[in-house]
């Protein structure tokens, strides 16, 4: 568990004083209006050696060592792909036309996942 996180010169997070968020809980949620920080935050903590983040930090409980994980676009559009898994795919607002085509092709003829963000 990240217990916080700290944000500074990236991004929407161009402040001279750095944004520190509080993560120190079971479950956190980021969400807000578009331009507010959530995809800079995830994608930070997706590739924190990059040198853009060079001022952005975050605190491990006890300084170990985790592998983090984020489960945003970014990975889906990595690890969920029409190419590497065929017949699974993420179905969402920006594919209304996929939705379309399935609904026409019959539900009962496929078989797959669907997802909605």
């Amino acid at each position: 568990m990240i217990e916080s996180i700290s944000m500074q010169g990236v991004a929407s997070f161009q402040n001279i004083i750095p944004v520190t968020l509080n993560t120190n809980k079971k479950i956190v949620l980021f969400y807000g209006h578009n331009g507010t920080g959530k995809s800079t935050v995830a994608r930070y903590l997706q590739d924190t050696k990059r040198s853009s983040y060079r001022n952005c930090s975050y605190v491990l409980p006890n300084s170990q060592d985790y592998q983090i994980l984020v489960y945003n676009t970014d990975f889906v559009e990595k690890n969920f792909s029409q190419d590497s898994f065929e017949g699974v795919f993420t179905l969402g607002e920006a594919n209304v036309a996929a939705e379309q085509a399935i609904n026409k092709w019959g539900q009962s003829k496929l078989k797959f996942l669907s997802y909605t963000f």
